[in-house]
């Protein structure tokens, strides 16, 4: 039977979830699905599904997100997620066709780009993406035993020669909290563990240091949906940090896992000291994450492709992070109206949804 490409209805739900848990071993409720896919603060997701009768063997979905820069200026674009295949139907050409009608579809609404995250770098190559830049991971190690046993399990393929390096890592990284993680937050500030409810009017702020810098316009209704609405158990925390005529200056989100790993997930910041701002999250953060005592290493998300992005790398390496690898390869799309070579994007973990 010939395979079909069309749009998910509600009635599709399940069959999404199904072909979920095949590809990726693990169940997803459906509670969990219509947060990420149906109450998106953006609108709902634009979802392609290739049906072999009426089982669903495929899906390539795309949310759409509100993107902001310095002056306030709105353009929408889409993250992409769930492109899932069962592996019985590889080598078909679904991938791509899936993804032509995510293309059209997004155009018809609007979406200027599609970006994402992705190791499976050369299926997007071959169908328009670039890939600019790559993720880098840095780590705040804590506990060296148990940090070395988190990143050794990480991967179910490691090799003795794998471990040692692990092993390594984890020295390096333990030695170098101890001699880089001894700042103070600097006079003049004060923090607070509160959430910044909206976050737009900082963003903005913050990337007017940049002003071809894009980023996620995180007003209230992102930051209720992303943060407080969220039902991945991520245990989120903010640091919103204020200036000695108590105006806020700076926003920091952090988490705190259950298997003993917290992550730093997002900085934004405005002030003329903004470098002092920065470590002052930072150290603060730090501090809590280990006040907290149940967390081995701290871990962050990072890139270097704009000078806010290495600004954040030289702020947590002085605080004792170490830099080791080359992540996830960002991929990008322009639609309608944009070169996806023409625009910058602030990015963080806030982008990843939630579900990693």
């Amino acid at each position: 039977m010939a395979i079909s490409i069309r749009l998910l209805t509600e009635s599709d739900h399940i069959q999404a979830n199904r072909l979920y848990h095949t590809v990726y071993k693990k169940d997803r409720k459906d509670s969990f699905f219509n947060w990420e896919f149906v109450d998106a603060p953006f609108g709902s997701a634009i979802y392609v599904g290739a049906f072999d009768g009426d089982k669903l063997v495929g899906t390539q979905a795309a949310i759409p997100m509100q993107m902001i820069n310095a002056a306030g200026e709105l353009m929408m674009m889409s993250k992409s997620e769930d492109t899932l295949l069962d592996p019985a139907y590889r080598g078909q050409g679904l991938f791509n066709k899936m993804y032509d009608l995510l293309f059209r579809e997004c155009e018809r609404l609007g979406i200027k780009a599609i970006w994402g995250f992705t190791y499976a770098k050369k299926p997007f190559l071959n169908i328009g993406f670039k890939i600019p830049f790559d993720s880098i991971s840095g780590v705040l190690v804590i506990n060296p035993l148990n940090s070395y046993r988190y990143l050794s399990n990480l991967n179910s393929l490691n090799k003795t020669k794998d471990k040692i390096k692990i092993a390594g890592l984890t020295f390096i990284s333990f030695a170098k909290g101890i001699l880089g993680g001894r700042e103070k937050i600097p006079e003049g500030y004060s923090i607070d563990e509160e959430c910044l409810e909206d976050k737009a009017t900082l963003i903005k702020q913050f990337l007017s240091k940049e002003n071809n810098n894009w980023m996620l316009n995180e007003d209230r209704k992102y930051c209720e949906w992303r943060i407080v609405n969220n039902p991945y158990s991520n245990n989120y925390r903010e640091i919103t940090i204020k200036n000695k005529e108590g105006i806020i200056c700076g926003n920091l989100i952090y988490n705190i896992r259950s298997e003993g790993v917290a992550y730093i997930c997002q900085m934004i910041y405005d002030s003329a000291d903004y470098i002092n701002v920065l470590r002052a999250m930072i150290t603060a953060a730090i501090i809590l994450i280990k006040k907290d005592g149940r967390t081995s290493i701290i871990r962050f998300w990072g890139f270097k492709h704009t000078q806010l992005h290495k600004d954040e790398v030289i702020a947590l390496e002085s605080a004792g992070f170490y830099f080791a690898r080359k992540g996830t390869g960002f991929v990008v799309k322009g639609l309608t109206g944009i070169d996806s070579d023409t625009f910058n994007i602030q990015l963080s973990r806030i982008y990843t949804q939630g579900n990693i």
